[in-house]
């Protein structure tokens, strides 16, 4: 493979991934899988701060159990996404409603959850790799990622140019001669 298409693949796959963690804010994957980074100690020792969980949506509350560590949105605040335990699960005039709380926290979350709260069940966590996803997401960092491909792309296609250019004054000094 040559070096100026290793460029353009390389520069356009990180263009691509800027471009969907700056549009998206979290990674989607297929099947319903979403990526999250553990912010707080509130999960210790089971989750770490820093850690990646990959979350699946669940269909229906009743597929979620007493002990499920889950992902849900934050009542009040739609935009903050927390992981917790489930601690208890009620029913409420045929409504289901979850109870949560942090493996390190002394009290149980203040809220009820009900589904349209819920983001789904963590299948899967890794320490530290988290840490580098919230890391992506922060302005610098999508800055780099998309201003660096951009800058790699643009000075080779002017390499390219260049070449061409050279190349026909080359010629054109072999005809003339």
């Amino acid at each position: 493979m040559r070096w100026g298409s290793l460029i353009n693949t390389v520069s356009l796959v990180a263009l691509g991934l800027a471009a969907l963690a700056a549009i998206t804010g979290s990674f989607a994957l297929p099947g319903g899988y979403r990526l999250y980074s553990v912010l707080t100690g509130s999960m210790e020792p089971a989750l770490s701060p820093g850690s990646l969980v990959v979350v699946k949506r669940v269909a229906d509350v009743g597929n979620v159990a007493v002990g499920d560590v889950v992902s849900f949105q934050q009542p009040g605040q739609p935009n903050m996404i927390i992981t917790h335990r489930v601690s208890a699960i009620d029913s409420v005039g045929g409504a289901t409603f979850l109870k949560t709380k942090g493996d390190a926290n002394s009290a149980p979350d203040p809220w009820r959850l009900s589904y349209g709260h819920l983001v789904g069940s963590v299948v899967w966590s890794a320490p530290i790799i988290g840490s580098v996803f919230t890391a992506l997401h922060t302005p610098w960092a999508i800055a780099l990622l998309v201003w660096v491909p951009v800058l790699l792309l643009a000075f080779h296609e002017l390499f390219q140019i260049h070449t061409i250019l050279m190349e026909l004054q080359l010629e054109r000094k072999k005809a003339a001669a």
